[in-house]
């Protein structure tokens, strides 16, 4: 899928080659996990180690031994390296203090977003405990971080979930400053060419790409393409390549085509 990341910096555990912010600028990671994550410290593999409140139990992958393990995910610095957005993934472990890999186990993300003051330095201005699952069999979804607007930035929360040779898709957004979903297309099957055999009439697999435009509007369009095979609102298995301009709902925080 085609993004733009425009104005946008990583220095994050996974992507090594990321630009970074100066020394002397950068936000100080320890700072922003010890306010989200109370009473936490940081173990000799890197992990922030907690323990969740009862009120979390049913919400956060907590592991064998009681307590959650928390990894900095990546950081992104935006905005001329003003701001920056702190990505963390808590991942839930066994009694060998292993990642459980079953075909639910995911990570939950959180996330921080801080302003540089020039005279008082980095201050919070939003931020979520558990605001998102996403991945499989242990392992987590790639979030990316992109410019959405003229001055509005997003996590992207697409994927895909594969289960019983059926590969299910989903394109969505998460402004942390507004703290609001972004929706440019729900959960749908892509792909269910693992479920039948070679040469089923039912069959059928399509890819989605887009692209933000950029303008002065507060949530670009997106350009839309759709190409392979789909059924038809008859459920007849047709070719498909579209191009579509989707347009921003402020009501329904969504896009739709206007």
């Amino acid at each position: 899928m085609a993004c733009n990341q425009s104005g946008v910096k990583k220095n994050g555990t996974t992507d090594s080659s990321a630009t970074q912010a100066k020394q002397d600028t950068a936000l100080d990671v320890k700072v922003v996990w010890k306010k989200l994550f109370p009473g936490s410290e940081m173990n000799d593999r890197q992990e922030i180690v907690w323990e969740p409140q009862d009120a979390e139990l049913d919400s956060v992958p907590v592991s064998a031994d009681g307590k959650c393990y928390t990894i900095v995910d990546s950081i992104y610095y935006f905005r001329n390296n003003h701001n920056a957005a702190v990505l963390f993934a808590t991942y839930e472990k066994d009694d060998r203090q292993q990642r459980t890999d079953c075909h639910v186990c995911a990570p939950m993300f959180s996330y921080a977003v801080y302003r540089r003051n020039d005279a008082q330095g980095w201050e919070e201005v939003s931020s979520q405990k558990q605001f998102v699952k996403l991945g499989a069999f242990g392992q987590a979804n790639r979030v990316r971080f992109e410019q959405v607007g003229k001055d509005r930035y997003a996590f992207n929360l697409s994927g895909s979930y594969m289960g019983q040779g059926i590969i299910e898709s989903w394109l969505q957004f998460f402004d942390p400053e507004a703290k609001a979903y972004l929706s440019l297309r729900q959960t749908e099957t892509v792909d269910n060419t693992g479920f039948y055999i070679e040469g089923d009439k039912r069959a059928f697999a399509f890819k989605w790409s887009y692209a933000f435009i950029p303008s002065d509007k507060s949530y670009w369009d997106v350009s839309l393409k759709t190409d392979g095979t789909r059924p038809d609102k008859n459920g007849n298995i047709k070719p498909v390549k579209t191009e579509e301009t989707l347009h921003f709902n402020e009501q329904k925080r969504e896009y739709a085509i206007e």
